[in-house]
């Protein structure tokens, strides 16, 4: 199973590569619902004016700010907010791939959780623009998303038994041996005749 899903995994990411290629050449994408998406969740956090919670107000204020420098910085820019869709789609693959490492590591601060959620939010924004400007890029990446998560659950659980596995083919030689060096010396005997 762990194999039909890299395979598939594979064929998808071949598919997407295809997909994008094929859009013509210096494609947009309007990042204003990306940028509104990151200020709605913002304004979220406040009441009466006053932000509550300034940790995750501040890490979405950050990633809102670095995808306005990707867009240009500017206040023309800010108020025509254009990337290309190579630029989204990296933009998108960065903030995925923070996430995916994040993720994976125990224990993790309160900032950092907050930067974490922001990234979150700004990936999970610029996916949702890209797919609805580009709905059959959408369906494959998709199929692809399926089968990438299939694969890496298969592959995790296939990491941790095998561990486990390993750990307790590794404790059942040290046993036997053990029982074995006492077989030899009589001990054992006595415990299992009852001599």
């Amino acid at each position: 199973m762990y194999n039909k899903a890299a395979d598939n995994a594979d064929k998808a990411d071949e598919l997407l590569t295809q997909a994008y290629s094929a859009l013509p050449k210096g494609a947009q994408s309007d990042w204003t619902p990306v940028l509104q998406k990151l200020q709605d969740q913002k304004d979220a956090l406040k009441v009466n004016g006053v932000v509550l919670d300034v940790g995750k107000y501040n890490a979405l204020h950050q990633v809102q700010s670095d995808l306005l420098q990707v867009v240009g910085g500017g206040v023309k820019e800010a108020q025509n907010p254009t990337v290309s869709v190579e630029s989204a789609r990296k933009a998108r693959q960065i903030l995925d791939s923070a996430i995916k490492q994040k993720t994976s590591v125990f224990g993790i601060t309160g900032s950092e959780s907050d930067i974490l959620n922001a990234q979150k939010a700004a990936a999970n924004a610029i996916r949702s623009q890209l797919a609805s400007e580009h709905p059959e890029i959408a369906a494959i990446n998709k199929e692809f998303s399926f089968w990438k998560n299939v694969q890496d659950v298969l592959g995790a659980t296939i990491q941790r038994t095998k561990s486990q596995t390993s750990l307790s083919g590794d404790l059942a030689a040290v046993g036997g041996g053990v029982a074995g060096s006492t077989l030899e010396r009589g001990i054992g005997v006595s415990i299992v005749t009852g001599k």
